[in-house]
């Protein structure tokens, strides 16, 4: 048996493909020198690691290689998309660029204020022309009570 037979099966109507990772390639020639029930073991686990992948991907059109490690190896502790370093995080359903460089400047503008406790300094310390910029900034990121003065009765 070929590998291209295990992976396709002809009778499903599955175009045939080659595989081009070398590594890969030399897996599946090991499992097609397997006996016929060993394959059908490795067949199943594989049906199930893919069925519990899409069941894991729920929300996301596309699985990711996170589903496929959550379905081999469930309750191992793995990042998701949004704890990820910020580039580092996976273009997928979801992604938001405009919200993620909101996170970023929320982030140090926050560090800026509460650094400084002072407009004249804040706004320098993260590299803007004037105060202005940084209050407005702010007020885009929802954190602008951080410096508004309250009113004491």
């Amino acid at each position: 048996m070929s590998t291209d037979e295990l992976i396709f099966d002809e009778n499903e109507g599955v175009a045939f493909v080659r595989i081009l990772d070398k590594k890969l390639l030399e897996q599946f020639e090991k499992i097609s020198n397997l006996k016929p029930h060993d394959k059908e073991a490795v067949k199943t686990i594989l049906e199930s690691v893919i069925i519990r992948s899409v069941m894991l991907s729920q929300d996301n059109d596309i699985i990711e290689d996170l589903h496929v490690k959550d379905a081999i190896e469930p309750g191992v502790k793995r990042k998701t998309s949004k704890q990820l370093g910020i580039l580092d995080r996976h273009l997928t359903k979801g992604f938001n660029l405009d919200e993620i460089l909101l996170d970023v400047d929320r982030h140090y503008l926050k560090k800026a204020w509460e650094e400084s406790h002072n407009m004249s300094k804040a706004y320098k310390l993260v590299g803007f022309k004037n105060a202005n910029t940084f209050k407005n900034r702010a007020k885009k990121c929802g954190i602008d009570y951080l410096f508004i003065k309250h009113k004491t009765t």
